[in-house]
């Protein structure tokens, strides 16, 4: 069994909250639909790429329904994978069924505008408090203090870095990265000060998650708090 919730928004209408629920088929999941945990909007006229296993299906019996219709298309099937086409702002529950009629796979599926490049540094700077990002007993937070420079703390075991300051510049245009839309920031932090170095910030296009990098690789994925 499953659970919805529902939460209404003066600006953006009704949001659902993602549940799951998976049969006894070794269901998998991938794409947006994996991503939708932490970047938790798709973008309005964008087009992503899933796929979804399940073992002893055959696409041809899989049934694809929504709480609201109109607001995605869901076009595919299991061996080939599916394409997630985002119509209009809106919130949506997307079921999809076995042969038998027992469900596999259950998601929210909200739909946002996205941010011009202006306004999610506004949202950022002064409707975020910070971005949070646990791993494991690492803990990390980066908040932005004004449209071209910001703070992040880490702490990672028993090393305390503290609180270690950058600058920003964030690009003009929404691109796309992976599977996802959003804004690539770039960072500039002085080595002599700064134990660990950002390179680059990737805001995700409606300003709630961002992943930033050093040199080497990822530091971690960052969800707003407000």
């Amino acid at each position: 069994s499953s659970s919805e919730e529902v939460s209404s928004s003066s600006n953006d209408g009704i949001n659902f909250v993602s549940t799951s629920t998976y049969a006894d088929k070794d269901v998998s999941v991938s794409g947006i639909l994996s991503d939708l945990n932490f970047c938790k909007y798709v973008i309005k006229d964008k087009k992503y790429q899933c796929t979804i296993t399940a073992k002893n299906e055959t696409s041809s019996d899989v049934k694809v329904s929504f709480s609201n219709v109109g607001i995605v298309t869901f076009v595919g099937d299991l061996e080939t994978g599916f394409t997630l086409n985002c119509l209009k702002v809106g919130g949506t529950i997307m079921t999809i069924k076995d042969s038998s009629d027992f469900m596999i796979y259950r998601t929210a599926i909200n739909v946002r505008e996205p941010l011009t490049a202006e306004k999610v540094t506004d949202y950022m700077v002064n409707s975020v408090t910070y971005y949070d990002a646990p791993i494991g007993y690492d803990h990390y937070k980066i908040s932005f203090t004004s449209p071209t420079a910001g703070v992040f703390t880490a702490k990672e075991g028993d090393n305390d870095y503290g609180s270690m300051t950058f600058t920003y510049a964030i690009d003009s245009e929404l691109v796309q990265f992976i599977d996802l839309y959003g804004y690539n920031l770039t960072v500039t932090m002085d080595d002599s000060k700064s134990a660990i170095l950002m390179t680059t910030i990737f805001v995700y296009g409606t300003g709630n998650s961002l992943m930033a990098y050093e040199k080497n690789g990822i530091i971690g994925i960052f969800e707003e708090v407000i």
